[in-house]
């Protein structure tokens, strides 16, 4: 049996919080039916949120489906998953690391750039 979870409804139409993808998994993990997630009426998720999703939609791929995500919304999460295929680079690991004894050595540095 598919089970809809209305994500307006249970969180509303602008989402901007990683903990409310929580909602979302404590709904699918209390039982083991396949879920669609209706996201209709939803104008606005967080990157976070989409971020939270994306794992939360990973996890349980076989039991899951997204309808009526559009816009901003479908935008997002697309964005979210084209981050996660690509490599992530780290660009502080080939930074210097600077130690300073005060401010005014730092400042100094800091007017040099």
């Amino acid at each position: 049996m598919r089970k809809t979870i209305k994500i307006e409804e249970l969180i509303g139409q602008d989402i901007r919080s990683r903990q409310n993808a929580d909602l979302i998994r404590n709904r699918i993990n209390e039982c083991d039916d396949f879920f669609e997630l209706d996201f209709k009426g939803v104008s606005f998720i967080s990157r976070s949120f989409a971020d939270e999703l994306y794992t939360i939609t990973r996890e349980n791929e076989d039991r899951i489906t997204l309808k009526n995500m559009v816009g901003i919304v479908d935008s997002m999460l697309r964005v979210v998953q084209q981050s996660r295929i690509k490599k992530r680079i780290r660009k502080a690991d080939n930074a210097d690391i600077k130690e300073f004894n005060d401010i005014e050595s730092l400042s100094a540095f800091l007017t040099t750039m």
